[in-house]
């Protein structure tokens, strides 16, 4: 059965047990899904696949543009990302625990061969 097949099927299911109405739902979850991924289109696909992600400004250049890089976590397991950062009263920054946090395999060095 094709994807058209299956969508038929379904409304065809939905429409018998009286529940059409959750049709109408899905086409605003889409809608809402959209604008999400718009805005937010990079964390989004971690964030839906159940991985963590956390965006970390780090540096404001001189002329106000900020920078940052993004960690993230394996699927289900926020505590990777977490641990590699820590929060502060000047927001979140990479920990100062970095060998920690390599050792524990939460952060790969990259050797140029």
């Amino acid at each position: 059965m094709g994807p058209k097949g299956a969508d038929e099927l379904i409304e065809n299911l939905l429409d018998k047990l009286h529940l059409t109405r959750l049709l109408e739902i899905r086409s605003l979850f889409g809608q809402l899904m959209d604008k999400s991924l718009w805005f937010t289109h990079r964390p989004a696909i971690q964030n839906v696949s159940g991985q963590p992600s956390i965006a970390l400004p780090v540096h404001v250049t001189d002329a106000g543009l900020p920078l940052g890089i993004q960690a993230v976590g394996r699927p289900g397991d926020e505590q990777d990302a977490f641990v590699a950062c820590r929060a502060d009263g000047e927001g979140f920054r990479v920990a100062d625990a970095a060998g920690a946090a390599q050792g524990a395999g939460l952060i790969r060095q990259i050797s140029s061969s």
